[in-house]
């Protein structure tokens, strides 16, 4: 079955990327300094921690306390942890144009998207055909630290586990 051996080869490549990367987060090296800019870049232009970051999907206080494979989980495969209320959410106009990302408020007047980097848009109702969340699917992408450097990935790891 092609779907089933999909799913295997995808597994495969999870398991031995999430390895390469707790073999990183093991050896508990890094500048959290450093890590804090690759955060702010990579992070908080949709995660909050405090009073900074755009604050749409999950704030990141208390990270420092989550386990090494879950956090990496979390980052190398968002949409294994996604909690349903950040669920991607695919809106389709009249046009025919497709807009993803994250349902922030729908009523009889429209829907607001936001986006990744803060930004948001307001549909009318008029210019909506349909819309749904796409379940299992997190609008976080993949792969946001697969092209870090090694030194890149402690640092920001470093910084990670400063939020107490």
């Amino acid at each position: 079955n092609f779907c089933k051996k999909m799913e295997a080869e995808e597994s495969k490549a999870f398991k031995g990327k999430l390895a390469k990367f707790m073999k990183i987060a093991e050896h508990k090296g890094g500048d959290p300094t450093q890590g804090k800019l690759l955060f702010t870049g990579l992070c908080l232009s949709c995660h909050s921690v405090g009073s900074e970051g755009a604050g749409f999907a999950p704030p990141l206080d208390g990270s420092a306390h989550r386990e090494n494979e879950a956090l990496l989980t979390a980052i190398l495969n968002p949409d294994a942890a996604v909690e349903s209320n950040y669920y991607l959410y695919r809106l389709i106009k009249n046009d025919g144009s497709t807009l993803e990302g994250y349902r922030e408020k729908s009523d009889e007047r429209g829907t607001t998207m936001r986006f990744m980097g803060g930004s948001s848009l307001f549909v009318p109702s008029s210019e909506i055909k349909n819309g749904h969340f796409v379940a299992k699917r997190s609008v976080m992408p993949k792969g946001l630290i697969d092209a870090l450097g090694e030194s890149q990935v402690e640092n920001i790891l470093a910084y990670i586990r400063s939020l107490k």
